[in-house]
């Protein structure tokens, strides 16, 4: 049973390992499939900012794609490089802040489960275990 104390500890504030929140709240990282070119969009910008503006301490990203010819998948799943998907992230980043949150990036190498043909950046790339 969940008692007022374990409650008020939740929405109080949380400092370690150099991370200060104003609670702790975390939301947990969602795959959205919603990043066209591999670039987050205005609609990013939006998802992410609500649940900062909803009270979330630290917001964790969705999967996001490391650098590396057989780390993708899915299709419309974000870079965590290049200069677009940067820039993208840096709108998406500035808005949690001003609500107030933190933000950390998940990132996502797929490992074994990809398969020769899969999406980009290299179709003919062979998953890696």
């Amino acid at each position: 049973m969940t008692t007022p104390s374990a409650l008020s500890a939740l929405f109080s504030p949380f400092s370690g390992a150099g991370l200060s929140l104003p609670n702790r709240v975390v939301l947990a990282p969602m795959s959205r499939y919603r990043s066209p070119s591999n670039v987050p969009t205005e609609q990013a910008v939006a998802y992410y900012s609500m649940r900062a503006r909803g009270g979330a301490g630290l917001l964790i990203t969705e999967a996001s794609y490391i650098p590396h010819p057989s780390a993708a998948s899915y299709e419309h799943v974000p870079y965590c490089y290049g200069a677009q998907a940067i820039q993208a992230w840096r709108k998406v980043v500035d808005a949690v802040h001003s609500e107030g949150s933190s933000m950390m990036a998940q990132l996502w190498h797929v490992g074994s489960f990809r398969q020769t043909g899969m999406a980009a950046p290299d179709p003919a790339a062979p998953g890696l275990s």
